[in-house]
Formats: structure tokens, sequence, C-alpha cells
């Protein structure tokens, strides 16, 4: 909720690495009840299948490069997975790398 506000974002979900995997630990698509249940229903798509640190996604990619990566057209990108895109109907995202110590990418936002 705080990185929706400080930003202007309207929804904003965190990623960490677990292991192999990426997993989401919290979203937020904004204030009220439908879409604080939007949220838990990406969250739950999102982790019914993580994924793989060394996959195809965009995710993925952020992690090995550490760059930010601006996705403007998630529907028809073959990088986006389209379970969690169902849920999220985003029309354009960034997703950005999360440092950790030693500069290691733990996560993303």
């Amino acid at each position: 909720d705080t990185i929706c506000r400080r930003f202007g974002f309207d929804r904003a979900a965190l990623y960490l690495v677990e292991g192999g995997e990426l997993r989401v630990m919290a979203a937020s698509f904004g204030p009220g009840d439908e879409q604080a249940a939007q949220a838990r229903a990406f969250v739950a798509v999102a982790n019914s299948a993580p994924l793989p640190v060394n996959g195809r996604s965009v995710e993925a990619d952020v992690l090995r490069s550490g760059k930010a990566i601006i996705v403007d057209n998630p529907w028809e990108h073959p990088g986006v997975d389209q379970r969690k895109q169902a849920v999220a109907a985003s029309h354009s995202y960034v997703q950005v790398p999360i440092f950790g110590r030693e500069g290691r990418v733990i996560g993303l936002l």
C-alpha cells in the first residue's frame, strides 16, 4: 500500500527469491474491498505455480540482469504469465530489482 501511495501506482507486488523460485510476498491493488480481493487472488494465482529464477519470465529476466523492465503490452508479451495477467488485468507495468547485501538481487517490485 505504501509503494502505491508514495509513487502513485495503482498496484504493486513484492516478489522475493525463495530457494530457486520467486514468490509473491505481498500485493496491493489500491484501496477498497474489491481491490483487496483482487490482490489476494493475484497472490494466490502467482504462488500456485511460483516462477523459477532461471526461467523465461520477465521476472527472471529482471533477476538475471539486475535492471528494470517495462512491459508495454502484457497481454502479448511472451515472458508474462497469462494466469497472473488475467487477475491483474494490467495495461502496462514496470518491474524493478531489489538489491540485498553485496549487490545481489533478492527480489523485485
